[in-house]
């Protein structure tokens, strides 16, 4: 009987401890997940800037332009698709898909920024 009751504490205070530990993980992860959305959106922010700027002083080729843009985005987010295949229904997905979202979004935003006119 103190064996069967040793065994029930030991299980139950495992079961307590990882409960706790995922909590906590699952808490950092989200913390983690929301810091990078936010820096997506940030960046998404500095592109369009980017964007307009060059439409601004680029009027003649606005349409291009917008189809650019587009064609890229579509491209990053193919990409990221691909880069992150290994990730998928992991706990670090959205983590690996919006460090890979960002980078792209900067080299645009780089390419945008130093458009000739």
């Amino acid at each position: 009987m103190k064996i069967k009751y040793s065994l029930f504490a030991v299980i139950l205070f495992s079961l307590n401890g990882y409960s706790a530990f995922n909590e906590t993980e699952s808490s950092q992860l989200e913390n983690i997940n929301t810091k990078s959305q936010k820096e997506i959106e940030g960046t998404i922010s500095f592109l369009n800037d980017a964007q307009c700027n060059q439409i601004r002083d680029n009027p003649e080729k606005e349409k291009l332009i917008h189809e650019l843009r587009n064609a890229w985005d579509i491209t990053i987010k193919k990409r990221c698709d691909l880069e992150t295949v290994d990730s998928k229904g992991t706990d670090a997905e959205i983590s690996a898909v919006n460090t890979c979202l960002i980078k792209g979004y900067r080299e645009e935003m780089e390419y945008f920024n130093n458009m000739l006119p």
